[in-house]
Order: C-alpha cells, then structure tokens, then sequence
C-alpha cells in the first residue's frame, strides 16, 4: 500500500482521495500533450504547478470567465520563463553556499537579503540566491552598489531583469558589466540607469 510521509500507511479515506486525484491528474493529461507545455511545467516548483493544474482545470469547466483563465495563464507562463532564465544564468544556491561564498552566517546572509543587498526569492517556500550574483570568493565587483542605487521597494524579479536587460545605447547588460569590471564610462552609466530606475519606482 501507498505511504504518507514516507513513514504512516494511508487510511482508508486517504487512499480514496487519492485515487480522486490521479483521476483528476489523468484527466488533465490532454491537457499537456504539447511537449513544450509539459517540460515547462515540469520545472516549476510545487506550488506554482498546482496554481497551474488549477488554472487548467477551470479552463476545461466553462464556468470561469475569460479574463480570470488568461491572467491565471499567463502568470504560470510567466514564472515559467522566469525559472528558465535562471537557469540559464547559471541556477541558483541556498542560504548555506551563500554564507559559505561570502565567508560570513547564514543570519548574516539574510541580513544582507532584507537590506536588498544580494537577490534571493522563494522557491518551494525556501530562499533561493541566483549564482549570477556571485565570483569565486565573493560578489561580483559593484554589485552592492547596483543594489543599493535600485529603489527598495523594487522586488527579485525587477532586480534580475534590470541586470538582464542591455543598457540603452549599450549592447551589454549590467551584468555584462560587472563580470568583465569593464570602463570606469560604463561602470557610471550602469549606476545611473539603476538610480534612474529607482527614482521612477520612488515617484
């Protein structure tokens, strides 16, 4: 028999409610017949898959209203693209490689995280780093710097695509910058964009 928790065996209401589910599941499965829909949800954490399998299964009852379905949709596409990125940054660590990077305590570490000075969001309701942020021994040259010119109330998501994004009138991004401690001429239009960027978000 099935196991919860790895340890206790499931009681009777248990195993039926599961089989509710994999009826539920096996009948969402249509739904992700495309390739590219069932490897993005593949790499969604926990959460944001179920948020995804919910707003599937309004999608095949024709009682929710268009408008609902489409921003559910495109949330879930969104976060999406938003994990593929990561990755292809180079992923993410944990709170421990972060302290272990910098040399300091994990309280350290999260200090650092409220003070918007390294990038860290939720996955799977644990803190996760994008190792883009880091070199070997430390952070990327200026990067508190960036950190510190974006407005506070700018969130991970922001942060990260501000660091993506090419400067205008500059084919690199801030990130380019900062890995390859360029010109002191791009150094100072890479923080002049941030201010600029926290500026609008203060106004």
């Amino acid at each position: 028999m099935s196991t919860l928790a790895g340890s206790r065996q499931l009681t009777e209401l248990q195993v039926l409610l599961q089989k509710r589910f994999d009826t539920m599941l096996s009948a969402l499965m249509p739904e992700f017949a495309e390739k590219a829909k069932a490897s993005d949800a593949l790499v969604l954490p926990d959460s944001d898959l179920f948020q995804l399998l919910y707003s599937t299964v309004l999608e095949q009852s024709a009682r929710t209203p268009e408008r609902e379905l489409h921003k559910l949709k495109r949330r879930a596409e969104n976060l999406s693209a938003f994990y593929k990125q990561i990755e292809q940054l180079g992923g993410v660590i944990k709170a421990v490689d972060v302290a272990e990077i910098l040399g300091i305590s994990r309280q350290a570490v999260n200090l650092r995280v409220k003070g918007n000075k390294l990038i860290a969001f939720k996955k799977n309701s644990d803190h996760v780093f994008p190792l883009f942020q880091f070199k070997e021994g430390g952070l990327l040259p200026h990067f508190e710097t960036v950190m510190k010119a974006l407005h506070s109330g700018i969130g991970p998501v922001a942060r990260i695509s501000f660091l993506t994004t090419p400067l205008h009138g500059k084919g690199k991004t801030p990130l380019d910058i900062m890995r390859e401690d360029t010109s002191s001429e791009d150094i100072a239009l890479m923080l002049r964009a941030a201010k600029q960027m926290g500026e609008q978000i203060a106004d």
